[in-house]
């Protein structure tokens, strides 16, 4: 699965990737957001690292500057290649930078995280850096030398020798003082776990036993006793297992259906269909644990724990650690059946007639609602099976039972939602309207329903509409919200913009944890209207508010305005002043604590005497069914998936279940002792309780209650009856098993008349492959069958009626997958093959010429003297001539070569900075074009001051102010400060003026193989 796509964005692995970062080495996005590995921290946080990579860095450019460099080109054509690659995405510095991060969460989603393009920048560096030390030389252990060391003040070797150990104890500091491992680490899993999984082991290692679920939730592993980041049972479990963490790697599906378990497992309320759905869905065993710490993201086991012990059907096996309070808990899945019956294996490939598959309109996350909905009309047998009709289309050739079934059952889900991928907790937002602003930086912005169909694409929302906010009226909008999974915190969708006008007064809009002082919300109506006021009634505090009116065609400026100071609780009614506007902003200027907008109405006069309420409202709303789609349907069930307080629905009734009865269950029917005591269900303003029936003509409706889920159903017996005795799926014979977990398995199919669809209780795979070996008095043959989607999320596949033989299952790698692995063995190849090509070519023309250039670097690096080192404190002609003893021509490139070059730095430039950046360039290569001259340069030579600079003393001027002033304002503006250095426009120019100084310092003069015609 595309998992990249829930993990990262480009925005976010391109945040920081400026010049600054770049050349340091700090290109890895997560120090910056997390302080868990405390070396990346501290290389991000603390000026004195900041300051130490940083001339690192600085040394290696000037190593690359100096002329004697042996292959400049390489490593300068390197470095080039590794800063354009790492910047040209990072805003606001790079004018492609929208262009580059649409490429890199499209088409090139495998190259976003550009962290692993630092390789370029990093070894150019280590190059410039060594060669930039290859002149010192470390005084010896002789009288001499002793002597040498004991006065550093008159041996400037043993200077530079003390530079360089001190900044290399200094660079890597946060390596050799023990802080790479995070601070919160571990020595060795406790003694519990490992008796916890050898029990597992020994008890559930049978393919009918399941998988083994793992509770509570958590985003990593992160226990009292060290931070193991994956699951500390992973090593330790032979057995199949399953936990929700932030790490999604498998489809997405799975995922939507993991996290509708969790919310129910997680809720503290008695769930009597609990166990039923858990057995179905493949878990035999429930292990719990209680050494989680807050930091780990997680709800906790008490809530975990009440819910398994008032729902039924799970009996404590085995508990480990502490006695009294012990730190795991197993619990045996083991749901009552009716007539006494054992429950169905929690393993295994499974069996049923098409016909008896029920096709709903909803998300895998409503699977529990769906069977407790069951339950609500007199089933008490296993799980119904179940197909999403989103996920139907294509299912492929002999699908003919599915061909033109619509939907039974249409549900709210899947919603339009916000996702927060980083977290497990408070990680979704409420549902919210196409145009809604978002926060979330990922690709996705939710986990989309998919397919293992050929085909097709069931996650198109024009094809299969999500339920989402309806706004009519106008449009509501604000500058934050509570609800935003992004928020600190988390999301809290009980305080989400819908909340603001949804007629209900315990719900509220609330803007983002944090200052709330200048946040604001702002209703924009269908029209202008005249005589504009606002009702407010606000919760928390007291609060001082400024009301504005605004006209669209009028720009920002207000057309007038006014400051009230509002009462909690009590209804305020604010008049506007000003013309006609269709624009209202109601915001906070100050109060004591959090202050939320209960209801906000907006009325209008327009010149007559009674105000009109032009109020702009929002309703969640599902999807109309259409066509012969609508016409199967016998059942409505809405619920709320993340908590909203009060639930709203509007949903429409086709033709054919006009004036029909529909009897009503809420969540809290069965929990009731009496019907007075259950849910009021207002439906169109009538209020409803359980078991009350109604009739609702063809159309639209609103839905409005404070339960959990609700569901409609047809009053009619023989429905109920449908329901309650619909077969269950039969578990196949196992002929063999080779891995336990459906890999390479085969299993015995009966004959029979009907189609049927074989599934087994674990994630979709479109490599999964199921085979049909048919023995029949034709002979033998192989069916290859269709895949389809079971349940929303587990792997099926459709069986043609009137056939019997041998299943087998096995994986198979797709094409897509196998090209690509070619295409890299293809690619390595010709990197070896052009690499030893080069060589030969080099060693040839080095033994025609009698060059020690072609002898190999590892030659003539060892000819290069200390003299030829300090090359670039000479006049050129020395430059030259030394340099050409040490077997490196200087010679100066003719004018194709220097024009290339130029306009090379000068894209460089304007990649990594834009058109500041081109400017900054043209007036560098302009000086050194200028101090170049003859009477310049020797001018220059009579300057002590000026004479050691590779191409007069402009160059190492401005290179040398622009390093001290990019340094002093790293080392100001680490990320944890209010103002990060990286973001800086100063900072991004003073070091892409360092780097062009290196490039510029080999445009006259560049190192090039001796021998080789320099002629124009």
């Amino acid at each position: 699965p595309p998992f990249t796509d829930y993990i990262e964005s480009s925005s976010l692995t391109t945040r920081w990737l400026n010049l600054l970062e770049n050349l340091r080495g700090t290109t890895s996005w997560v120090p910056f957001l997390s302080s868990e590995r405390v070396a990346g921290a501290a290389l991000v946080g603390e000026p004195v690292f900041i300051l130490a990579t940083l001339a690192v860095a600085l040394l290696g450019l000037w190593g690359l500057a100096r002329r004697t460099l042996p292959a400049a080109g390489v490593w300068l054509s390197m470095l080039g290649v590794g800063l354009v690659a790492l910047g040209v995405a990072v805003d606001p510095f790079s004018l492609l930078s929208g262009g580059a991060r649409s490429f890199l969460d499209g088409a090139g989603a495998a190259l976003r995280n550009l962290h692993k393009f630092d390789v370029l920048v990093r070894l150019p560096l280590m190059v410039g850096v060594a060669h930039a030390l290859a002149h010192v030389q470390v005084p010896g252990r002789d009288r001499a030398g002793m002597k040498q060391w004991r006065h550093p003040e008159k041996n400037p070797h043993v200077v530079k020798v003390f530079a360089a150990v001190l900044l290399t104890v200094l660079a890597t500091a946060p390596g050799w003082s023990g802080r790479i491992a995070p601070a919160d680490g571990f020595r060795e899993v406790p003694q519990y776990w490992r008796e916890a999984a050898d029990w597992l082991n020994e008890h559930s290692n049978q393919p009918e036993n399941g998988r083994v679920m793992l509770l509570p939730q958590a985003r990593f592993g992160r226990q009292t006793w060290g931070h193991t980041r994956d699951e500390p049972a992973q090593p330790l479990l032979d057995v199949p297992w399953v936990v929700r963490d932030s790490v999604p790697l498998v489809q997405p599906d799975a995922i939507r259906g993991l996290d509708g378990i969790q919310r129910e497992v997680h809720s503290g309320q008695p769930l009597p269909t609990l166990a039923a759905t858990l057995r179905s869905q493949g878990v035999g065993h429930v292990l719990v644990r209680a050494d989680l710490t807050v930091a780990a993201d997680t709800p906790g086991a008490h809530s975990v724990l009440r819910t398994l012990r008032r729902s039924g059907g799970f009996r404590e096996v085995a508990a480990f650690g502490d006695e009294k309070a012990p730190e795991v808990r197993v619990f045996a899945v083991n749901p009552e059946q009716a007539g006494g019956d054992a429950p169905q294996p929690a393993g295994g490939l499974r069996e049923i007639d098409a016909e008896q598959v029920e096709i709903v309109y909803a998300g895998p996350e409503a699977l529990p609602r769906l069977d407790a909905a069951d339950r609500a009309l007199g089933r008490t047998d296993a799980p119904r099976v179940r197909a999403l009709h989103q996920q139907l289309a294509g299912t492929g050739t002999g699908a003919d039972a599915f061909a033109d079934r619509g939907p039974q059952t249409l549900t709210d889900t899947p919603a339009r939602r916000d996702h927060n991928y980083g977290n497990v907790t408070n990680a979704d937002s409420e549902i919210r309207a196409p145009k809604d602003s978002t926060r979330v930086l990922n690709p996705v912005r939710d986990y989309p329903l998919s397919s293992v169909a050929e085909g097709t694409d069931p996650a198109n929302h024009d094809e299969h509409p999500l339920t989402e906010v309806r706004a009519t009226g106008g449009t509501v909008r604000a500058s934050s919200t509570a609800a935003d999974p992004t928020g600190f915190g988390g999301a809290d969708t009980r305080r989400s913009l819908t909340a603001a006008v949804d007629g209900n007064p315990d719900t509220a809009w609330y803007p983002s944890p944090g200052r709330a002082i200048g946040q604001y919300l702002e209703l924009e109506l269908d029209e202008p209207h005249r005589g504009l006021s606002v009702s407010l009634l606000t919760q928390g505090s007291d609060a001082r508010i400024h009301a504005e009116s605004f006209r669209s065609d009028a720009g920002d400026s207000p057309l007038g305005s006014t400051t009230v100071t509002v009462k909690a609780g009590e209804p305020t009614r604010i008049a506007i002043p000003g013309g006609s506007g269709d624009r209202v902003r109601l915001q906070l200027l100050g109060s004591f604590s959090d202050v939320g907008f209960s209801e906000v109405e907006v009325f209008a006069t327009d010149g007559g005497r009674a105000a009109q309420d032009v109020t702009p409202r929002r309703v969640p709303t599902v999807p109309a069914l259409e066509g012969s789609s609508a016409r199967y349907l016998n059942r409505f069930v809405f619920g709320q998936e993340i908590p909203e307080h009060s639930m709203v629905r509007e949903f429409t009734v086709p033709e054919h279940l006009a004036d029909q009865e529909l009897v009503l269950h809420t969540a809290d029917c069965e929990d009731s002792s009496s019907r007075a005591e259950s849910a009021v269900v207002t439906v169109d303003g009538e209020d409803y309780r359980c078991g009350e029936r109604l009739s609702l003509s063809e159309g639209r409706h609103r839905l409005a209650t404070t339960a959990r889920w609700v569901a409609l159903s047809v009053a009619e017996p023989l429905y109920a009856e449908a329901v309650s005795e619909a077969p269950t799926a039969d578990t196949l014979p196992v002929v063999s098993q080779d891995g336990g977990s459906g890999g390479d398995d085969r299993f015995h199919l009966g004959h029979s008349s009907e189609q049927r669809v074989v599934f087994l209780p674990s994630n979709a795979n479109p490599g999964r492959v199921a085979t049909l070996h048919v023995e029949d008095p034709e002979g033998s043959r192989e069916i290859r069958l269709h895949p389809m989607v079971i349940n929303g999320w587990q792997q099926g596949w459709v069986v043609p009626a009137g056939v019997s033989g041998t299943i087998a299952l096995s994986f198979a790698a797709t094409g897509f997958y196998q090209a690509w692995l070619a295409a890299g063995l293809a690619l390595a190849l010709a990197v070896v093959l052009a690499w030893a090509l080069t060589e030969r070519r080099d060693r040839r023309l080095g033994a025609r010429e009698g060059s020690p250039a072609a002898l190999g670097a590892s030659e003539h690096s060892g000819e290069v003297t200390a003299a030829a080192g300090e090359v670039s404190a000479e006049p050129a002609h020395v430059a030259q001539a030394e340099a050409g003893a040490a077997g490196h021509s200087t010679t100066p490139l003719n004018r194709v070569q220097r024009g290339a070059a130029l306009l090379a730095t000068a894209a460089l430039a304007f990649l990594l900075a834009g058109v500041p950046g081109l400017v900054l360039a043209v007036v560098l290569a302009l000086l050194q074009l200028a101090f170049a001259r003859p009477g310049l340069q020797r001018w220059a030579e009579q300057r002590p001051i000026l004479r050691s600079l590779p191409t007069g003393g402009v160059l190492r001027i401005v290179a040398g102010l622009a390093a001290f002033l990019a340094a002093v304002l790293a080392a100001q503006g680490p990320w944890t400060s209010r103002h990060y250095a990286g973001d800086s426009w100063v900072v991004q120019l003073a070091l892409l003026a360092v780097v062009l100084a290196v490039y510029f310092a080999h445009i006259l003069l560049i190192p090039t193989r001796a021998g080789s015609s320099t002629k124009a």
